[in-house]
């Protein structure tokens, strides 16, 4: 094979990694002269799709101790793995990273923040996270409120919640819709 520039290292990462083949993908990754931020996603988000949080989370750490800031994209991955498997305190620790490295205002982090602390069964702490985004409530991010409130057993702040997001004009969607009904049947 030609010489391999750094497009080519990263898709061959992605590749084995969306395929569920992380060996294959960590040697790949383990071969390449300079590691990228794509490099350290792609493997990063492979773990967390299967499972495998140890390991995520000791990239997620390496990446930093290796001079790589972690971006929107990362935080996604390891909040979204976070959500998903109740990890409260991992996500605790991602949280105080996000404030220490200013992504607090950044709308995509924040709505993993949100979704993250809702499934983990807090429900103060994404209602804080979404009243200090005035500006930047997108339809995910309310959509993710409107959920966290259904989820924890808070069915007329979901209804109240959705009728905000309707004042403010933003459309609900096919995630919305089932977080509304949710609430109105425990009511």
């Amino acid at each position: 094979m030609p010489e391999r520039d750094e497009f080519t290292w990263n898709t061959m990462i992605t590749a084995y990694a969306n395929s569920g083949k992380l060996t294959e993908a960590m040697e790949i990754f383990k071969e390449i002269p300079i590691k990228s931020s794509i490099s350290w996603n792609s493997l990063i988000s492979g773990y967390c799709q299967r499972g495998m949080e140890i390991e995520a989370f000791d990239l997620f750490w390496g990446m930093q101790f290796e001079g790589r800031r972690p971006n929107q994209y990362t935080m996604g991955s390891i909040l979204r793995k976070c959500s998903t498997s109740g990890l409260l305190q991992r996500g605790k620790q991602v949280h105080g990273y996000v404030i220490k490295t200013q992504f607090e205002s950044n709308d995509y982090v924040v709505t993993g923040l949100v979704d993250m602390y809702a499934k983990c069964n807090c429900i103060l702490e994404p209602e804080y996270l979404f009243k200090m985004m005035p500006d930047k409530k997108n339809h995910v991010m309310w959509t993710a409120i409107v959920a966290g409130y259904s989820q924890n057993g808070e069915a007329l702040k979901a209804i109240e919640c959705y009728r905000d997001m309707v004042v403010e004009g933003v459309e609900s969607n096919q995630f919305t819709f089932p977080s509304v009904l949710t609430a109105c049947a425990a009511v």
